[in-house]
């Protein structure tokens, strides 16, 4: 009888044993858990807050008449040719054409190249084939890149120019006019003809969203 009264007892005690180890593991597995949800939910908490930083600059981005702006994201940007293209998601299917102009929050980046129904191509300003018709005060002029720096040549009047004086877009060509492309840092006397040497674009280096100008039909 004692010995039945020991083993019953001796069930019971490690009846006992397992369910508490058992509620240990599941409060240890609740815990684990937890801890990830809140690793996840952290990660996503900054992923979304980049993404809202990204879009409450959709509000600074210039809104000109007869333009509409066609938000896009950038996808591919080559390394070992990073200052000379972009490719972005917007396409054919949006009536992304040739040769329409690419901002952002700062002015013109770009002008639109290659558009398929897939993606289109960008042609930064810092290209080496770049060619744009530009206005200082009241004198016109072509901005220029040699890969990597930005300048204007062939001014058709003397001016008075000065550091931070704005350059925009002439308007002549395929580009809208009054488009900001950034301001003077250097004046320089080149065979008797003035070159502007622009400030440096910084934000070139870091593109993650972009805009397209869209002339509208009215």
């Amino acid at each position: 009888m004692k010995k039945y009264v020991y083993n019953t007892a001796l069930i019971l005690i490690t009846i006992i044993l397992i369910f508490t180890i058992n509620n240990i593991l599941k409060k240890t597995l609740n815990i684990e858990s937890n801890k990830a949800d809140i690793t996840k939910l952290k990660s996503e908490n900054i992923f979304l807050k980049e993404q809202l930083k990204e879009y409450t600059k959709y509000n600074d981005y210039l809104e000109i008449e007869h333009y509409s702006n066609i938000f896009s994201k950038i996808i591919f940007r080559n390394i070992y040719d990073y200052n000379n293209q972009i490719t972005i998601t917007a396409n054919k299917n949006e009536e992304i054409q040739n040769n329409m102009a690419a901002i952002n929050e700062y002015g013109l980046i770009g002008i639109t190249k290659n558009s398929n129904k897939n993606q289109s191509d960008i042609q930064l300003l810092t290209n080496k084939n770049t060619e744009i018709s530009v206005k200082i005060k009241d004198a016109y002029g072509i901005l220029k890149s040699d890969g990597t720096k930005l300048y204007v040549t062939n001014i058709t009047k003397k001016i008075i120019v000065s550091q931070g004086d704005s350059i925009y877009t002439s308007g002549i060509g395929v580009l809208p006019d009054a488009i900001l492309i950034g301001s003077v840092k250097e004046v320089k006397i080149n065979n008797l003809e003035i070159e502007l040497i622009l400030n440096e674009r910084t934000d070139l280096h870091d593109l993650k969203y972009i805009a397209i100008l869209k002339k509208v039909v009215v």
